[in-house]
């Protein structure tokens, strides 16, 4: 029995939610229980944990590591403009800036963006 663990979240609002959900349920439950807490719907949150992202919404809360006390980043899932390919191709060059010093001008857009591109070992 996994029982339940307490977890921090934050937002890239900045706010700080303290949570307890079971560890044996699902990324999906938690992003649903976060709807609540947050007011993202949970179909738009990009949820994070220890600089990776947590793309696969049935895996359980213990098998992808997460434990009490951990720490999860939840950010909005970028919009995609309904106005055509040009906005489509200007946003997808704006995840894709980096900062002077080397950095991602937004971090979460730039890994969502790449995570199709990385190769399985």
């Amino acid at each position: 029995m996994a029982g339940q663990i307490q977890l921090t979240v934050t937002t890239d609002t900045d706010d700080v939610h303290a949570v307890a959900i079971e560890a044996s349920a699902t990324v999906q439950q938690l992003c649903e229980m976060l709807s609540i807490y947050t007011s993202v719907d949970a179909s738009q949150q990009v949820l994070m944990f220890n600089g990776k992202l947590l793309v696969d919404r049935l895996q359980k809360l213990d098998a992808a590591g997460i434990k009490n006390d951990d720490l999860i980043v939840l950010t909005r899932a970028a919009q995609r403009p309904a106005t055509g390919a040009a906005s489509a191709a200007q946003q997808q060059h704006t995840a894709m800036r980096l900062l002077p010093d080397g950095s991602a001008a937004d971090p979460v857009a730039f890994q969502v963006r790449l995570e199709p591109l990385q190769v399985s070992s």
